[in-house]
């Protein structure tokens, strides 16, 4: 599944819900809008589960469904980011996922491996944006104690009126 946490000082809401039609056979997926301040963007969260012959998550079904939900997305949205389990090796460079993201002028941001075994190291979750100018650091963090997976971040650039702290004092006679 997918799920997202938006900071309650930053404006935000659920969108394109009816992108459920095109990617429901291929993956899950939840997109916020988020308005910090006057800077919009669009935050997708995807997880495509691993390909088997019970579904219809292949390789070539998810990459089809992905380059139309691009299309979709870019026309309403200058900025994107794009990330989550995708279930596809991104150490392999040749995979047709990257046409299909570098097409909409998305840059991949994570570069260390995030699904790590004893016999291998796969990079299977991803940051994908649009808008690489403004991430000031994307990474891993080990998350060994909680998950299977490392967890990935990255940092935007992104200037915004800090809500000053309220203290209230009181007096209980």
């Amino acid at each position: 599944g997918v799920a997202v946490y938006v900071r309650d000082t930053f404006s935000s809401k659920v969108v394109f819900e009816d992108f459920e039609d095109i990617t429901r056979e291929t993956h899950e997926q939840i997109l916020i809008e988020v308005t910090v301040d006057r800077f919009r963007f669009l935050v997708g969260i995807l997880y495509r589960p691993p390909s088997s012959k019970k579904n219809n998550t292949s390789v070539p079904n998810f990459i089809e469904s992905i380059d139309v939900f691009l299309s979709c997305i870019t026309v309403r949205y200058d900025k994107i980011l794009i990330l989550g389990d995708v279930n596809i090796d991104h150490f392999n460079v040749r995979n047709p996922i990257f046409q299909s993201f570098a097409a909409y002028d998305f840059v991949q941001l994570i570069n260390d491996p995030t699904r790590i075994t004893q016999t291998s190291q796969k990079l299977i979750d991803v940051i994908y944006c649009n808008f690489p100018d403004m991430v000031l650091n994307s990474g891993t963090i080990n998350a060994d104690l909680i998950a299977d997976h490392q967890l990935v971040y990255c940092t935007l650039n992104i200037k915004f009126n800090k809500i000053q702290p309220k203290f209230i004092t009181y007096r209980d006679f």
